[in-house]
């Protein structure tokens, strides 16, 4: 058996391509095939789906901490995330719902439920029986 490198699980796991199309694609652009069609024909079946997780709740989060870290000079801790996600949290619900959350616990019920909308492509599933 050959020693697997990072690259190599990386473009099969992460990309559905060929362990060695980095490789394999500079050996057919040398050739003369089109680099479009070099890298078709490294890869493993079809290409892995991209989602486009376009949820307000997530992308005003990520604005504020980075607006958290402009201002004081730090990534924010995860305490500060927190307090940033319930503050962008209660802003999102209110324009939402038209009134603000009952209680702490619908509130997070709520940005709970935003936050399980994201979508990620997964390569594989691993199962195992005993």
């Amino acid at each position: 058996g050959e020693l697997v490198s990072e690259v190599q699980m990386k473009a099969l796991f992460g990309e559905g391509m060929h362990p060695n199309a980095d490789v394999m694609i500079g050996d057919f652009i040398a050739a003369g095939v089109r680099p479009a069609a070099a890298v078709k024909a490294a890869r493993l079946g079809r290409r892995f789906p991209t989602f486009i997780n376009d949820i307000p709740l997530l992308t005003e989060h990520r604005a504020a901490l980075e607006q958290f870290a402009t201002d004081h000079g730090r990534r924010p801790s995860k305490a500060d995330s927190a307090a940033l996600m319930e503050t962008v949290g209660a802003r999102l619900f209110e324009r939402t719902h038209g009134r603000t959350a009952e209680d702490h616990r619908e509130l997070w019920s709520w940005i709970g439920a935003q936050k399980s909308r994201v979508r990620h492509p997964v390569a594989g599933y691993d199962l195992v029986f005993t």
